[in-house]
C-alpha cells in the first residue's frame, strides 16, 4: 500500500500516542516537540498515511489529505484542525536548469559567464553594475554603513552553497547552518552536495544567490559583488533544486531562522500556498524579521505569470528584478521573464505602501509636536485659533528664538505657511494659503539642512540646501540627483526647525 505524506495540525490528545506508532507521526518543528497530549496548543505534525483505498484515478495529494485523516490516525475528527499534503512544489519549472549529460559534473565549470544580451536583454556597463549610484546605490550604502558585532544576521534559504567557491561570503555562520532536505545525511551542513536530480540540475542556484547577497571580490575585476558582504549569513538548505521545494522543509527553515534571531530572511524560490507556510510567515513577522522572497519567473504563457508564494503573502516583500535599462524582465522573446500581479495584489501592495507612508508621516508629526513642546513659546503659538500641532510648529519655525530674523510681517507670513497665493485657470481665479519662499536670500538657504537620523532614507531624492540654488542633489552626476527650481522650494519652509 502506498503512503501519503501529510502536514496535519492537531489538538493534543492522548490518542496521539497510538497514532504516532500507526502513522509515523512526528512534530514538524523539532524545537517545539512536546509529549503527546501535554501541551494544550494545537501543533503541526508530519504523518505518513495510507492512501485510504481511493480509486487510482481520483488520487491526488489533496484527495488523500481529506480522506478520513482522523480515522486513519485513530483520533477524533475534532482534534484535526487542518490537513494539507506535504507537497513538493514542482509545478513551476525553471528554464535555467541545465540538462545533465553522461560524464558531465554539474557545477564543475566555475569560469565567469559574460552578461547575456540575447532575447532583448539589456547589458550593464560593467561587473556588478547593479550596485552603482545610477542603479540600486548598494555600493554607496555598504560603504556608508560600518558593520560591527553584533552584525546584521541574514538567513539565506536556498539549495545550499559551495564552501570552495571564490565568492563565498566572508561571514558564514558555520556552527549554525542547517540542512532540511530529508535525503541528506548531515543536517548540520548547508553545503550543496551537487546532487544530480532526475534529468535537470540547478543545484548551484544557492551558491549564485548567496554570492549576490554577500559575496566577495570577483577574481577578474576585484569588484565586491555582494550587496551586504559584511553581514552574518546563515545558510539554510531546503532543496536540491529550486522546483523541488517541499512544504515542510521551508516551514522548518523559517522556524529555525526565528530561533536563531535573524534580522532578515531572503529566498529565491517559491510555490503554491500552504497553511503551514502562512502561519510560519506570521511568526516571522511577529518576530520583527524582514522577509524577502522572489516574486517568481515564467516563460511565455507558462505559469506562474503571477506572484508565487510565499512572496504573495502580505507580510512578505515580493522581490522582482529590472534590467540595466531599468525595464522589467518582460517581452524577452521566449526567455525567462519576471512574474507580477494579479491586479488585486498590486493594488493591495500599493495600499499597504500608502498605509506605511501615512504611519511614517503620523510618527513624524508626533515627534515634531514632542520637540515643539520643549520650546519656551510653544503654549503661546499652540493657543492661537486653529493652529494645532502642525501650524504651531510652522509658526515656531518661522519665528524661532531670534525675533529679529524676519524683517517684515509679509516675510513671516511666507515662512509660516499662511501666505496668500493667487492661481488662475481660464476665466477662473482663486486664492488659497500655502507655503511660499520666493524672497528668502540664498545666504539664508545655505544654512538650511535636512538632517535624517537613519541612513539616507530618501536616496538620491534627499534634498540639501544646495538644490535650492540650482545645483544637483548629492548622490550622483547629472540625472542622478533632483534638480530644483529656486522659485519652488516651499517644501523647505519648516526645515530650520529640524536643524
Amino acid at each position: 500500500m502506498s503512503t501519503n505524506r501529510l502536514l496535519v495540525k492537531l489538538r493534543p490528545s492522548s490518542a496521539l500516542r497510538a497514532a504516532d506508532s500507526r502513522a509515523n507521526v512526528r512534530p514538524l518543528f523539532e524545537n517545539r516537540a512536546t509529549a503527546f497530549g501535554v501541551d494544550a496548543t494545537p501543533q503541526w505534525y508530519i504523518a505518513d498515511l495510507p492512501d485510504a483505498g481511493l480509486p487510482a484515478r481520483s488520487v491526488s495529494p489533496w484527495d488523500l489529505a481529506h480522506a478520513r485523516v482522523a480515522a486513519q490516525l485513530g483520533i477524533a475528527e475534532s482534534d484535526v484542525v487542518f490537513a494539507e499534503p506535504d507537497l513538493i512544489h514542482d509545478v513551476y519549472r525553471d528554464t535555467n536548469e541545465e540538462a545533465l549529460q553522461a560524464g558531465f559534473a554539474a557545477g564543475a565549470d566555475c569560469t565567469e559567464t559574460p552578461q547575456d544580451s540575447t532575447h532583448n536583454k539589456a547589458r550593464g556597463p560593467a561587473d556588478a553594475w547593479h550596485l552603482g549610484d545610477d542603479f540600486s546605490q548598494l555600493a554607496g550604502a555598504r560603504a556608508a554603513v560600518a558593520f560591527t558585532e553584533r552584525r546584521t544576521r541574514i538567513a539565506h534559504i536556498d539549495t545550499g552553497y559551495q564552501p570552495s567557491h571564490a565568492l563565498k561570503p566572508a561571514h558564514i555562520l558555520k556552527d549554525l547552518e542547517r540542512n532540511f532536505v530529508d535525503s541528506d545525511d548531515n543536517p548540520g551542513s548547508a553545503t550543496d552536495p551537487n546532487n544530480k536530480v532526475f534529468l535537470l540540475d540547478n543545484s548551484g542556484h544557492g551558491t549564485g544567490t548567496i554570492s549576490i547577497l554577500a559575496g566577495g571580490k570577483i577574481p577578474s575585476s576585484g569588484v565586491v559583488l555582494g550587496g551586504a558582504p559584511d553581514a552574518d549569513i546563515l545558510p539554510l538548505r531546503v532543496a536540491d533544486r529550486v522546483v523541488l521545494l517541499r512544504t515542510s522543509a521551508l516551514a522548518r527553515a523559517l522556524d529555525y531562522a526565528i530561533q536563531q534571531g535573524v534580522d532578515v530572511i531572503t529566498m529565491s524560490m517559491g510555490g503554491l500556498p500552504s497553511q503551514a507556510w502562512a502561519e510560519a510567515v506570521d511568526a516571522v513577522y511577529d518576530a520583527g524579521i524582514v522577509y524577502c522572497a522572489a516574486a517568481g519567473n515564467h516563460t511565455g504563457a507558462m505559469p506562474p505569470r503571477v506572484v508565487v508564494y510565499p512572496a504573495r503573502y502580505p507580510r512578505v516583500i515580493a522581490v522582482a528584478g529590472v534590467m540595466a535599462n531599468r525595464a522589467p524582465y518582460m517581452n524577452l522573446a521566449g526567455a525567462l521573464e519576471g512574474s507580477f500581479g494579479p491586479q488585486a495584489v498590486m493594488a493591495k501592495a500599493l495600499a499597504a505602501q500608502m498605509k506605511a507612508t501615512l504611519e511614517a508621516v503620523a510618527e513624524f508629526d508626533r515627534q515634531i509636536e514632542q520637540l515643539c513642546r520643549t520650546h519656551q513659546d510653544y503654549e503661546v503659538f499652540a493657543s492661537l485659533p486653529g493652529s494645532g500641532a502642525v501650524y504651531s510648529s510652522r509658526l515656531l519655525a518661522a519665528f524661532g528664538t531670534d525675533r529679529t530674523r524676519s524683517a517684515s510681517a509679509e516675510r513671516v507670513a511666507c515662512l509660516a505657511g499662511v501666505a496668500p497665493v493667487v492661481e488662475r485657470s481660464g476665466q477662473q481665479k482663486w486664492v488659497h494659503w500655502r507655503l511660499r519662499l520666493p524672497e528668502v536670500p540664498a545666504a539664508e538657504l545655505r544654512r538650511v539642512r535636512w538632517r535624517v537620523g537613519a541612513p539616507l532614507l530618501l536616496g538620491a531624492g534627499l534634498l540639501h540646501a544646495a538644490t535650492c540654488e540650482g545645483q544637483v542633489a548629492p548622490g550622483g552626476g547629472a540625472g542622478a540627483g533632483l534638480q530644483v527650481d529656486p522659485d519652488h522650494v516651499s517644501m523647505l519652509a519648516d526645515a530650520p526647525a529640524l536643524q
